[in-house]
């Protein structure tokens, strides 16, 4: 028999008056416009295309509740939580440019352009439900853009439970691993899907100490002490030849495609251009052995190179790695607003001298990967 996993109580038949929203009259707009919009991730599209062939249902968005957003005029209804809560989009930006001193309509309406980041379990809500009041309600206002939906996160192969001891509160994370780790790994292991996504502790070990530390912290941490041993100072090139201009193009493709990847929301795929570009210059390094170098020419160029891709590293791990974009700008003395046009330009100029360089980042240890997994074993 039936009962309520809370409580034990039993389940009885009431009878109740409800408000439906007329989604099945919206089949053929909803339709045209998840066919239409380009931007739109194309599995999700699918899934909601055969839901429509199917024939969607009008929506129930009423509730008999005392909480929730109260439905004028009905004693002790309420609105469904996800028929009111994207209405909060709106007047929440409404609120905020009040304050701001803005004009809330260039973010709603107008040439605006609007992009919903959700999990795969409010498709229904963000991809048919929300656009169909949009395209209701009129006055200028434009169903998203964008819809990015990602899968969940699972902890070493199981869900997440705190009942069972089975998470890691972000609390305990930071009193022992930067945040931009976190933000790193996570992002590497996010497909552009709605497939699910795992967290080890083991592969977010490998993938700091492989990947941030030996590729994109080696290379900063050689270039600034190679320059340290060359007297702290930021060298003046002479005569770049070809293969060392392409060097400088290499850096500007890179702030192109890093940037288009962004836009598009393929953030793992931008990440990992930026792991490709820490790791074309350590092979130039390496190759180029510039410790080894007698010609002061040859030494300076390289060099120079080397710090221009430090900075543009600086720019572009901005809005993946916050905090530590931050500190290397600041261990460099860059205290100019830094914006994305400027990854490939000349952030440190032939002169300028530098400080004492510091590892910016540190490998993760067994020891403190160890101490994690036995507290999911508690």
């Amino acid at each position: 028999e039936p009962k309520c996993s809370s409580c034990d109580s039993k389940p009885v038949t009431k009878k109740s008056r409800h408000y439906f929203f007329k989604l099945s009259q919206l089949s053929e707009k909803l339709e045209k416009w998840l066919r239409e919009n380009k931007e739109l991730q194309s599995e999700v599209v699918n899934y909601l295309l055969n839901w429509i062939k199917d024939g969607l249902k009008d929506w129930d968005v009423s509730r008999d509740m005392d909480w929730g957003v109260p439905i004028p005029g009905d004693k002790g209804k309420v609105l469904y939580v996800w028929f009111d809560a994207p209405i909060g989009y709106v007047s929440s930006t409404i609120a905020w440019a009040n304050q701001k001193g803005r004009d809330w309509e260039d973010f709603w309406k107008k040439d605006c352009r609007i992009v919903h980041f959700i999990g795969k379990d409010i498709v229904y809500h963000h991809y048919l439900f929300w656009p169909a009041m949009l395209m209701e309600v009129g006055e200028g206002f434009k169903p998203p853009d964008a819809i990015p939906t990602r899968g969940y996160l699972n902890l070493q192969g199981r869900k997440f439970s705190k009942s069972k001891n089975w998470f890691v509160s972000l609390e305990d994370y930071l009193t022992a691993f930067p945040a931009d780790y976190l933000r790193y790994y996570v992002t590497m292991i996010t497909p552009h899907s709605v497939q699910d996504a795992d967290f080890y502790w083991k592969d977010f070990q490998d993938k700091v100490n492989n990947e941030l530390v030996a590729c994109i912290g080696n290379f900063i941490h050689r270039t600034l002490v190679l320059i340290n041993k060359s007297g702290s100072i930021i060298p003046k090139p002479v005569k770049l030849d070809e293969s060392e201009e392409k060097l400088l193009q290499i850096i500007s493709d890179k702030k192109i495609s890093v940037g288009k990847k962004i836009d598009s929301f393929d953030f793992k795929e931008g990440l990992e251009e930026i792991n490709s570009l820490a790791s074309e210059f350590n092979r130039y390094l390496s190759e180029r052995e510039p410790w080894k170098e007698k010609g002061k020419q040859k030494l300076d160029n390289c060099l120079y190179l080397c710090s221009r891709a430090v900075t543009a590293l600086a720019v572009l791990l901005s809005p993946y790695l916050p905090f530590s974009s931050e500190k290397l700008l600041s261990q460099l003395d860059i205290k100019d607003k830094i914006t994305w046009g400027r990854a490939d330009q000349e952030l440190l100029a032939p002169g300028k001298k530098i400080a004492a360089a510091k590892p910016l980042f540190e490998k993760v240890s067994d020891e403190s990967i160890k101490k994690q997994e036995e507290k999911l074993r508690k």
